[in-house]
């Protein structure tokens, strides 16, 4: 089992993403209230049991990267928890954040036993030293992996999020687009982490004609201990997507690409003319 006891150095793409975010607030008002992918009531009868479970006491969500998004808020007044941590890592929205909150524009202190409700905190989602280990019920990463440049930086993410995560009963829940590569990753770094994985494909329809849906995940350990609704079989369209990725790598082909599925400038007409 990998270490995730202690926070790695920043990703070097730091500045760079600091930069784009950036400018993406300053520019774009909408971004600063938008809600990336899909909203907290799609996820929520998914992930009710796992945060059920994290819901015990005095507990703190902590929202990764989480722009202008209310998921992390609609999901802390939803299963009753006291807590909530929002990061960023551009301090331009993590101000904005403090105004929407009503939040003092001081420094995070990371003390699980603080009462306050709301921290906003300018933070490198693969790098999160404010925060202690085991500290968190439950950890969203909202589109965050998204927006990150290469693997190396998404495995950096998700294992800061474990080492964050409550050993004894806390979850992350990450939401991405649906892709047959952000499948594989999650199943590779869950069994890297030891964590158990269950992830469920969220949309209106099937994506093969062309309707849009994500990737809802729950990562955690003992789930398959502790949450009855783990061994669930899961919905159609999961099935669909999932039996997709495991055959062919993708969540829109059935089956494997093949050498007459190469492209090509020269159809069966140009080697008729040849051989004429």
């Amino acid at each position: 089992m990998a270490s995730a006891d202690a926070p790695p150095a920043p990703s070097p793409d730091a500045e760079v993403y600091a930069s784009h975010w950036g400018r993406v607030y300053e520019t774009d008002e909408s971004a600063r209230t938008r809600e990336w992918h899909c909203d907290f009531a799609d996820c929520r009868a998914f992930i009710a049991p796992y945060c059920a479970r994290a819901a015990r006491g005095d507990g703190t969500v902590l929202d990764v990267g989480c722009g202008g998004s209310s998921f992390g808020d609609e999901l802390r007044s939803a299963f009753g928890l006291d807590r909530l941590v929002l990061t960023d890592i551009d301090p331009g929205i993590v101000r904005i954040l403090r105004e929407r909150h009503a939040v003092a524009d001081t420094d995070f202190a990371g003390d699980a036993n603080e009462k306050k409700r709301v921290e906003c905190l300018v933070a490198d989602c693969t790098s999160m030293p404010a925060i202690k280990d085991g500290s968190v019920d439950v950890v969203v990463d909202k589109g965050t992996l998204d927006a990150l440049h290469g693997d190396e930086d998404k495995r950096k993410t998700i294992r800061e999020c474990a080492r964050v995560a409550k050993k004894n009963g806390g979850v992350i829940v990450s939401v991405s687009f649906a892709s047959a590569a952000r499948a594989v990753l999650l199943r590779l770094i869950a069994d890297e982490l030891a964590m158990d994985l269950k992830l469920r494909v969220i949309g209106s329809g099937d994506p093969k004609f062309g309707h849009l849906v994500h990737f809802v995940a729950v990562l955690g350990y003992d789930l398959k201990r502790d949450v009855p609704e783990f061994s669930t079989p899961d919905d159609e369209l999961t099935r669909t997507v999932m039996t997709r990725v495991a055959n062919a790598r993708s969540v829109i082909e059935d089956e494997p690409p093949s050498a007459d599925d190469a492209l090509t400038l020269f159809d069966a007409s140009d080697v008729e003319c040849e051989e004429d």
